[in-house]
């Protein structure tokens, strides 16, 4: 958006047809569902959802932001945020869902007609809300949602359900025009509803600093080569091929170690097989780690990974954050 995205156009358009009056009344009022997202926790969800909401506040929006957990709002000031957290077992979570679409029902009729911005696996409860408030849908997508879901072993409506949310939406942001094709065919979508906006980075976080200073604050060896993954470990990177490309390069670089900052449902699998390779010593995987701290690991490393498998990039293609 800041780039002047097509998306943004569209937006923008979108503000000035909702507004008249005053500026202030013409401040495009964003509605961030976020009902899956711990605001506190330290995974890439988590920080998605703290920055873009921070984004759209710079540009001079009016944002409010109903999130699944969180108790600590620092770096979010000027952002009206309100934590619905689940209190139901998976089998009636459809009362949380009505819950959070009361909510924001709620927050329209009071503050005023808004744009509804969802970043979630099925959309239900934005559409429950654009249905009823007729309030403009965006649905943000960063995978296919029945594949993604599968991966990280949540459940989600059947396919053909998630199809018909979406087809409701006004329109939906992918990060990547491989993506929008696989929307498409699987689900049915309309081109003309689907935006492609590549992922971006803060460069007021991400930039250079010297590899000596990164390590001495992170504790790493000065000594060592290092290799480093940042990010989730799921399914769709492909980490024995990695773990088993360390053995070949150490057999040449004997002070070569892999840092994996991150974790995931995956780790349980690939710390066992580290052990059965015998390389423990040689692999760290850090969990998760603060976000401020993500950028000293890039800074100490040689060189960064991004193993991608080769049959999720043929599906959807990838906008590579990590890189």
């Amino acid at each position: 958006i800041s780039r002047g995205s097509s998306f943004g156009t569209v937006a923008s358009e979108l503000g000035a047809e909702c507004y008249s009056g005053s500026r202030q009344d013409r401040l495009m009022k964003i509605l961030f569902l976020a009902l899956d997202v711990d605001l506190n926790g330290n995974h890439g969800d988590t920080v998605h959802v703290r920055e873009l909401a921070r984004a759209y506040r710079d540009k001079g929006c009016q944002v409010t932001l109903l999130a699944g957990n969180g108790e600590s709002f620092e770096g979010l000031e000027g952002i009206e945020v309100h934590v619905l957290k689940k209190h139901f077992s998976w089998q009636l979570r459809f009362l949380d869902d009505f819950r959070a679409a009361l909510s924001g029902i709620f927050q329209i009729g009071i503050l005023g007609r808004r744009m509804i911005y969802e970043r979630r696996f099925s959309c239900k409860v934005g559409l429950l809300i654009h249905l009823i408030t007729r309030t403009p849908l965006f649905v943000e997508i960063n995978g296919l949602v029945d594949d993604e879901a599968k991966a990280q072993g949540r459940n989600i409506f059947s396919k053909k359900a998630s199809g018909w949310c979406l087809r409701f939406a006004d329109y939906i942001v992918v990060v990547a025009p491989g993506l929008a094709d696989a929307l498409i065919e699987r689900y049915g979508i309309p081109r003309e509803k689907i935006e492609v906006v590549s992922n971006g980075v803060n460069p007021a976080k991400f930039y250079p600093v010297s590899k000596e200073e990164a390590r001495t604050r992170l504790g790493l060896d000065k000594g060592c080569n290092y290799l480093c993954f940042v990010g989730n470990i799921v399914a769709w990177y492909d980490f024995p091929t990695m773990t088993r490309g360390l053995q070949v390069v150490r057999k040449r670089y004997p002070d070569t170690k892999l840092l994996i900052v991150g974790d995931g449902k995956k780790r349980s699998e690939l710390e066992a097989l580290i052990h059965e390779l015998g390389m423990d010593d040689s692999v760290t995987i850090t969990g998760y780690v603060a976000y401020e701290k993500v950028p000293d690991y890039i800074s100490a490393s040689d060189i960064c990974l991004a193993p991608f498998t080769r049959a999720r990039n043929e599906r959807i293609g990838l906008s590579p954050i990590k890189l």
